[in-house]
């Protein structure tokens, strides 16, 4: 319902908040389907001093379908991702037109999830002195907010 999805978000962000305050880097694993979620998550972004990127991860059609379709036959898997709703959700989608593209990257997700990664951490310019990324490239593969400095 909407009223489930509103309290989701407002949880997400203020978990977020609370962590962005206390010098922690977020990344948030959501839809941000909808412009005012990604607006309100940029509001939190602002109040903590964080730099945002909406991470907007893509795959061809045929490798969603075989993903949902291999997450269905898991043991203990838990998602509201479904195929049968992927039109649904396409269609709700609200392009980040809110966004500058400093705020917004595309992300294939046809590879290999740590190769995605590797690559946001290397864009976004998460590495530290010597290469090492400040975040493992796993957790940087979707997410919202980064604290800076």
């Amino acid at each position: 319902t909407s009223e489930w999805t509103e309290a989701t978000y407002a949880a997400l962000l203020q978990r977020a908040e609370r962590l962005l305050a206390r010098g922690r880097s977020v990344l948030i694993d959501a839809s941000f389907q909808r412009a005012r979620h990604r607006l309100q998550a940029k509001e939190v972004a602002q109040r903590t001093g964080a730099h945002i990127c909406l991470l907007e991860c893509w795959c061809p059609e045929e490798e969603i379908r075989r993903r949902m379709e291999a997450r269905v036959g898991r043991a203990g898997a838990v998602s509201d991702g479904r195929w049968e709703l992927v039109a649904q959700q396409r269609q709700a989608f609200e392009a980040p037109l809110e966004l500058p593209p400093q705020e917004h990257l595309r992300v294939d997700t046809t590879t290999d999830p740590e190769a995605a990664a590797g690559r946001v951490v290397i864009t976004l310019g998460l590495a530290a002195p010597g290469g090492q990324a400040e975040t493992s490239p796993t957790q940087a593969q979707e997410g919202f907010l980064q604290r800076q400095g």
